[in-house]
């Protein structure tokens, strides 16, 4: 089990990488049923755009908030492969909701996997049809990425995921809280050298949670890093926090980079983890002291 799903890829760009990407920046978000939310630069050789889709949203949040880490699900990564090669490459729904999700049914898995589908069909649709623009894509179905094998999805499963940083009570009203407190850890990371805040999304809308506000955070220096290790994994990024509001208190809550970059190091070679190994330390440690900063 793979995280990556390669749909296809450029043998024969018409331009340069950068060219292909500002090209795909005007016109990729007329996928049609899909919202374009963030598009993501993690190395100069590698971008992501991720999609939205309020129905997916609904059907992962219906039982847990903590599924809003899965979210969104519905991304294309382009990527330069090893030549002049465009890759294009999407999340694997079943992977990455095993790896991130909790107390996801058979029932939920089914309907995300039947949004996903029609998104995959819509994404090649779109490739096809701008091919005279920027190069034929040649259509793949391969999966990429680390074997997930029972063995480490066992070992993943032991490892906390999330933990909350910050809890206090509410005064007033919640969802007004949640975006008071939400907007304190943005402004602490618009402070911070080097990071910035790449997507807010406001989920409270879901029927399965009471408020609740995704925060994206990214860093070119550390991203970068984690491209110059593999860059099959630009839809692994970024690293993601959320506010959210139960009974009466508010929360702050942060998505551990300790967790979410074990796939990584596993698809790299020992040398490269041991030469990277204080990294997702100290993009945790990082990400916790910054939203903190003004709360």
């Amino acid at each position: 089990m793979k995280p990556f799903l390669r749909i296809g890829q450029i043998q024969n760009p018409k331009e340069e990488f950068s060219e292909t990407i500002d090209f795909l920046k005007q016109n990729i978000g007329k996928i049609e049923g899909f919202t374009l939310g963030g598009i993501h630069r993690w190395s100069p050789e590698a971008f992501s755009f991720e999609f939205h889709n309020d129905l997916l949203s609904d059907i992962l949040l219906e039982k847990r908030w903590e599924n809003v880490y899965a979210l969104p699900l519905l991304k294309v990564g382009v990527y330069l492969g090893d030549d002049t090669t465009v890759c294009i490459n999407t999340r694997q729904p079943e992977t990455f909701l095993e790896l991130i999700g909790e107390e996801i049914d058979g029932n939920q898995l089914a309907k995300a996997d039947q949004i996903f589908q029609d998104f995959k069909g819509k994404v090649i649709d779109f490739f096809s049809g701008i091919s005279n623009d920027i190069g034929e894509m040649t259509l793949i179905h391969r999966s990429e990425g680390f074997d997930m094998d029972d063995t480490r999805m066992s070992y993943l499963k032991r490892l906390r995921k999330t933990r909350d940083i910050f809890k206090t009570n509410i005064e007033g009203d919640p969802h007004a809280a949640v975006e008071a407190y939400a907007k304190k850890v943005t402004t602490s990371f618009d402070e911070l050298e080097g990071w910035k805040i790449i997507d807010v999304r406001d989920y409270s809308f879901a029927k399965g949670v009471e408020n609740l506000i995704l925060i994206e955070f990214c860093t070119p220096q550390y991203a970068g890093q984690a491209m110059r290790m593999n860059r099959t994994y630009n839809l692994a990024l970024p690293c993601l926090g959320s506010v959210r509001s139960e009974s009466g208190r508010v929360f702050i809550n942060m998505f551990l980079p300790t967790y979410m970059f074990r796939p990584l190091f596993y698809s790299v070679d020992k040398k490269t983890r041991d030469e990277n190994a204080d990294f997702p330390k100290t993009v945790t440690r990082i990400i916790r002291e910054t939203s903190l900063k003004k709360v």
